[in-house]
């Protein structure tokens, strides 16, 4: 059969997106195969004490928990396009000056600009927004690269807690976070708000519907435009920020309980090899692979997609509950294995 011409593969915007999804997604995949792989013959109280100063990152190199819990996007694009950068261009040593508090404070700032093109009712604008939010992905990526490359931390892939900038790192992050899904709620209430005349590009399958959920009928050109109370709206966006911190911060203490399991040196040959033999079983496997998924910084890149592709609503109507559901769950699953390794290891 002769192959389609392009134009007819890329017949509109979205069948576009799909491929380039489907792309990400192969190349995701093929990584993750690898990382297993690697995974399977690595120890982590090794691993994941750190490289030379002069060493090429490899995000299959010096792995530690955090690594492995780590988000798609994190992992395999942020991480390696910011330790590049670092390594080519010696940045965090010819601007020492440059301390990662003020990348995170600079990030902050770059969310809130981020949020402004969000909320805008152009689907262009909110696109750059979009590409400002993943901007300040990068940055947030960099701060941690300056960090170790301050702190002759190099490899050391793990949150120091004890340092204020852990915590300036993390409050930057969650306002961030807060900023961004503020740009969506003002671009919800642009979208519906009720004076305004319909608008067909606005349209979609819930076009008709009346009088339920907080929703009012309203008349308009080409046809009924739905409107949705401001309430309604705010409910929708708070339900899903809620999901986003409770991953972020879920995540960061079973990344935190994994490390004590998993990164401390045991004396004991026997019980070394059986931490060894559970970090490497199919569940940890598994609850490290999940939460790659549902962590804080892959929900924020499944709002950033939506914006994008135009599909903020209907994604924030199909995740509303589900993903608080998904997000404690994994959390209790995660606590409960926590302490029966811990019992295991006699920890």
């Amino acid at each position: 059969m002769p192959s389609l011409p392009v134009s007819q593969l890329f017949r509109d915007e979205m069948s576009f997106f799909k491929f380039v999804g489907l792309i990400v997604l192969g190349y995701f995949a093929v990584m993750d195969i690898i990382l297993l792989v690697t995974f399977m013959r690595t120890d982590l109280v090794e691993s994941s004490k750190g490289s030379s100063e002069d060493e090429l990152y490899s995000p299959f190199t010096h792995l530690s928990v955090k690594a492995l819990m780590n988000d798609h996007a994190s992992q395999y694009i942020t991480a390696p396009a910011v330790e590049y950068f670092d390594s080519f261009t010696r940045f965090s040593t010819v601007f020492y000056f440059i301390t990662p508090n003020m990348i995170s404070f600079f990030h902050l700032f770059l969310a809130f600009i981020s949020a402004r093109f969000v909320s805008s009712e152009t689907l262009h604008t909110r696109r750059v927004g979009v590409v400002l939010f993943e901007i300040r992905t990068l940055l947030d990526a960099l701060d941690g690269v300056v960090f170790r490359s301050h702190s002759h931390t190099k490899g050391v892939y793990q949150s120091v807690r004890s340092s204020l900038g852990y915590y300036v790192d993390i409050t930057c992050d969650g306002i961030g976070g807060i900023f961004l899904m503020f740009g969506v709620l003002f671009y919800l209430f642009k979208r519906f708000d009720p004076t305004k005349q319909s608008d067909m590009s606005w349209k979609s399958a819930e076009a008709g519907a009346t009088g339920k959920n907080g929703v009012n009928g309203l008349s308009g050109v080409g046809g009924i435009h739905v409107s949705y109370s401001k309430k309604m709206l705010f409910w929708k966006c708070w339900c899903y920020g809620i999901a986003i911190a409770l991953g972020g911060k879920f995540w960061d203490n079973v990344v935190d309980g994994f490390k004590g399991l998993f990164q401390t040196p045991i004396q004991d040959p026997t019980m070394s090899a059986l931490q060894f033999d559970t970090c490497h079983s199919a569940t940890t496997i598994f609850i490290m692979f999940i939460w790659r998924l549902f962590e804080g910084q892959a929900l924020l890149q499944y709002v950033l997609v939506a914006i994008f592709i135009d599909r903020i609503w209907e994604f924030l109507n199909f995740v509303q509950y589900l993903m608080f559901a998904i997000v404690t769950g994994l959390y209790l699953l995660s606590l409960l294995y926590i302490r029966h390794v811990q019992t295991l290891l006699h920890m």
